[in-house]
C-alpha cells in the first residue's frame, strides 16, 4: 500500500467482527441506583448511600487558573459538564423503549440470544436527554454544543412465550461521556452495538484533535450473566497520526492468550509479540471503568 500522509480522514482499519471474544448490574436501592464501580447484583439496600465529603472551594485566583489549564482550545473544561445521577431502570418491558426512564432515550439496540435458551434477548445503549448537559464550545450563541449526557449499557433477557423482557446487567461507566469538543464521541453510531454468536459486541471510537496523536477503535466482547457482564475479549487498532505507526492488539480472556502487532500504515505487517494473561484477574467489568482507558494487558507476561 502506498504511503499516505496521516490525517483526520485516514481512519484505521475497523476491528473485525470475527475477532476474539467477551460491570456491573444495577443495584436496586432506596430510590437511587447504587452503583459500585459500575457493576453489582440487583439488591434492595436498607441504608442510604454515604454522603460525600464537602469539597472546599479553591481561592478565586487558583480556580481561574485551573479552569484555564483545563479548558482546551474550544474553551470547554471537562469540569463544566455536570455529573449525572444514575436512574433506576424498569425491571421488565415489552419493547426497548420501556426500559428508558424519564429523561432518557434508547440510542441503540440489538437483538440476539445471549443466555443460550433460544429466546431472543435485548441489548441497549440508553442516553440521558438533559439539555443542561449539552455544553456550548464557545462564548458565541451559535457555538456548537457537545452532548455530555451519560450512557448506560444494559441487557434485558427475553422471557419465554413472548412475554417481553426482564432486566439483566447494566453498566454506566464502560462508555465514556464526552466532556470536550476536541474529543470525538466514543460511541459513534447505533451500529457500534451488536450481538454475535451469543456475545455482546461494543465498539468504541477514539480521536482527539488536540492533546493526543493516536486514533483508533476498540472492540469489547462481553458475556451477559444474570447480574453482571464478563469481559471475553478485546481487539484494538491504533494509528499514530504523526508517525504512521500502526498497532493491533488482540486479547482473548477466555483462552488467556493475547498478541500485539506493531507496524506502520505503509506496510501493516510488523513484529508480533505474544502474551499470557494473568488468570487471577477477574473477568468482570467492575475494575475496568472507562472502556477506552483500561489496559487489557495489565499483568500479562510476554511469551515471545
Amino acid at each position: 500500500m502506498g504511503a499516505r500522509p496521516p490525517g483526520r480522514n485516514m481512519g484505521p482499519p475497523r476491528p473485525s467482527a470475527d475477532a476474539t471474544e467477551g460491570d456491573t448490574a444495577l443495584k436496586r436501592g432506596t430510590g437511587i441506583l447504587a452503583v459500585a464501580a459500575g457493576e453489582g447484583p440487583v439488591t434492595h439496600d436498607t441504608d442510604p448511600p454515604a454522603r460525600p465529603e464537602p469539597r472546599r472551594r479553591p481561592a478565586r485566583g487558583l480556580a481561574l487558573a485551573l479552569a484555564v489549564c483545563l479548558a482546551g482550545a474550544d474553551g470547554v473544561a471537562a469540569e463544566t459538564v455536570p455529573e449525572a445521577a444514575a436512574p433506576i431502570l424498569p425491571r421488565t418491558g415489552a419493547a426497548p423503549a420501556d426500559f428508558a426512564p424519564a429523561g432518557w432515550r434508547v440510542e441503540a439496540q440489538a437483538f440476539g440470544d445471549l443466555d443460550g435458551n433460544g429466546v431472543p434477548d435485548l441489548a441497549l445503549v440508553l442516553q440521558g436527554t438533559d439539555p443542561g448537559r449539552r455544553i456550548r464550545t464557545g462564548p458565541a450563541d451559535d457555538a456548537p454544543a457537545i452532548d455530555g449526557n451519560p450512557r448506560i449499557l444494559a441487557v434485558a433477557f427475553g422471557m419465554p412465550g413472548g412475554r417481553g423482557y426482564r432486566l439483566g446487567p447494566a453498566n454506566r461507566t464502560l462508555i465514556p461521556r464526552r466532556v470536550s469538543a476536541t474529543e470525538d464521541d466514543a460511541f459513534e453510531d447505533p451500529g457500534s452495538l451488536s450481538i454475535r454468536s451469543g456475545t455482546l459486541v461494543l465498539v468504541l471510537h477514539s480521536f482527539s484533535s488536540a492533546g493526543g496523536w493516536e486514533m483508533g477503535h476498540r472492540t469489547l466482547r462481553l458475556r451477559a450473566r444474570r447480574d453482571r457482564f464478563d469481559l471475553a475479549g478485546v481487539e484494538a487498532v491504533t494509528v499514530h497520526r504523526a508517525s504512521g505507526a500502526l498497532r493491533t492488539t488482540s486479547v482473548n480472556v477466555l483462552t488467556g492468550r493475547a498478541w500485539v502487532r506493531s507496524g506502520t500504515i505503509e506496510t501493516e505487517a510488523g513484529t508480533v509479540r505474544r502474551y499470557r494473561l494473568d488468570r487471577r484477574r477477574s473477568p468482570t467489568l467492575a475494575p475496568i471503568g472507562d472502556g477506552l482507558a483500561f489496559d487489557p494487558l495489565a499483568g500479562a507476561r510476554s511469551v515471545r
